[in-house]
């Protein structure tokens, strides 16, 4: 006995073995197939070994993937007395959308960091050319390029801190959306993954602002401190 928690609408039902739900119905023997659909994962060459020639973390690793073959077998082992067969072509066409699928969200992030990486090299840009006289007030009282520059990464390490961490609630609550509306199941963000999104994050804005930096270090300060580029 327990609460089963899916995400989906199981979590308002009552899970039972088969045989019980049949006696207390009274159709005894009146379900003998059941069509059952799982997320799976692409076959490679582990996917087509079997599973009885295969031992120790290699066979843990089968076990564990969401193989069309494993998920069979894995029924097979917690239902009693019956058999488990992959309606292969159904299969295939799962795995190869979601492959698509994957690379579609690939391709979308390449260019989501990239038109990142521009954006942060304008807004850093006009902060920049806004702050021209304050550089060259700087540079006036002995501040080197490497000073001028450690300020203005410093401001870009904080604003690209901020930005991974809202990018990150964001993400998970758009997956979370996303998971229930399309798929009927939970996607959970592991917190391992924030680290990541943190330096990705300072890696595109330190790439987006290296340009301007580089051309606020070599302002003349006189020609600054007048309002000139």
């Amino acid at each position: 006995m327990g609460i089963l928690s899916t995400g989906g609408p199981e979590d308002d039902e009552i899970v039972g073995p088969l045989p019980l739900a049949q006696e207390i119905l009274g159709k005894a023997g009146a379900v003998r197939r059941v069509y059952v659909s799982a997320l799976t994962k692409p076959e490679d060459a582990l996917a087509r070994r079997d599973p009885k020639s295969l031992s120790g973390p290699i066979y843990d690793r089968w076990y564990c993937s969401p193989y069309p073959q494993s998920i069979a077998f894995q029924l097979a082992e917690a239902i009693p007395h019956s058999h488990a067969e992959q309606i292969r072509q159904v299969a295939q066409n799962e795995g190869a959308v979601l492959t698509r699928i994957e690379g579609l969200i690939f391709l979308i992030t390449l260019a989501a960091l990239f038109a990142s990486a521009l954006a942060v090299s304008a807004a850093m840009a006009t902060a920049i050319f806004e702050r021209r006289a304050e550089v060259g007030l700087m540079k006036a009282l002995g501040a080197g390029k490497a000073a001028v520059a450690s300020v203005f990464f410093a401001e870009a390490t904080l604003l690209a801190l901020i930005g991974g961490f809202i990018g990150f609630g964001a993400g998970a609550l758009l997956a979370r959306q996303i998971g229930h509306s399309i798929f009927n199941s939970r996607i959970s963000i592991p917190p391992v993954l924030l680290p990541v999104i943190l330096a990705i994050a300072v890696i595109v804005t330190f790439a987006g602002s290296a340009a301007a930096i580089r051309k606020a270090v070599g302002l003349d300060p006189v020609f600054a401190l007048r309002g000139e580029l």
